[in-house]
């Protein structure tokens, strides 16, 4: 497939690259690319796998919904049994095992938006590993994010948002490291079906929030220790992909307090129906 060697390279493409349609498209049809791994976790799951062209870490994986019907879409319009699947694959010990990432250290994201570095459309997350743990890679201080999510409750920091008969929770952090970023819980290894779809629910409704009322682009970086989805606007501060998971944003000034990010998400939540599928 030749797109697939002609896509652009992070941090920035000057547009999202649609030259090829749908019918080059590797992400439509992976069955055709060489770098196709097959359906995860099985030829019937909605989810595949792929290696990417441009590897920049000891082991790189492209996740994505695959055929012509999701070209277009982000995961704010995905359904919701697509969403929980693509979340599965992520978090499931056999995607560690099948792909060799045992001993490696996994970072996990998605990019949405041409602020937000997507090299592509057709939605699409990337798992890389790096063989040796690196502290600087993995900024979170485990029992600071811990203690941050037990007193949200009572500091005011926590949505709890209704989707159709599904009600979820998302937690503004005390003090976070990108303006406006908002934290899913929720996450951890071989999670029943009723907790991943809450998660799915979650997702959903936040990335729909912020293309409506916030802007169309964002990153969602997943968070192992302890474990969660950090869902951050684009175009609000500076940083992008695989940047974010970086402890030089650490020192970074952020332009919004939790109150105000709190009233902001509230206003995109409320910037008009939730095209629940």
């Amino acid at each position: 497939m030749p797109g697939r060697f002609r896509r652009q390279r992070l941090p920035l493409p000057r547009f999202l690259p649609d030259d090829e349609g749908t019918e080059r498209c590797f992400l439509c049809h992976p069955e055709r690319d060489p770098f196709d791994r097959g359906g995860f976790p099985d030829d019937q799951s909605p989810i595949r796998v792929l290696g990417n062209a441009y590897s920049f870490a000891d082991r790189t994986l492209i996740l994505a919904p695959w055929g012509e019907s999701f070209h277009s879409r982000t995961p704010a319009d995905l359904p919701v049994e697509v969403l929980k699947e693509w979340i599965r694959a992520t978090i499931s010990a056999e995607l560690e095992s099948r792909f060799d990432l045992k001993g490696f250290q996994p970072l996990i994201f998605l990019n949405v938006g041409r602020l937000a570095a997507q090299s592509r459309l057709h939605p699409h997350l990337q798992v890389v590993a790096f063989r040796q743990w690196n502290p600087k890679l993995v900024p979170w201080d485990r029992d600071s994010v811990e203690k941050d999510l037990v007193h949200a409750d009572q500091e005011g920091r926590v949505l709890r948002p209704a989707t159709r008969d599904v009600r979820w929770r998302a937690v503004v952090p005390a003090r976070p490291s990108a303006t406006a970023e908002i934290w899913i819980e929720g996450l951890k290894s071989d999670p029943d079906g009723d907790a991943l779809l809450l998660v799915a629910h979650a997702l959903r409704a936040l990335c729909s929030a912020c293309e409506r009322g916030i802007g169309g682009s964002y990153n969602v970086v997943w968070v192992k220790e302890p474990p969660l989805l950090r869902l951050i606007p684009r175009g609000l501060s500076e940083r992008a992909g695989l940047e974010l998971i970086s402890p030089a944003q650490l020192g970074s000034m952020v332009a919004a307090s939790a109150e105000e990010t709190l009233d902001l998400w509230r206003t995109a939540l409320a910037a008009g129906p939730n095209p629940d599928p």
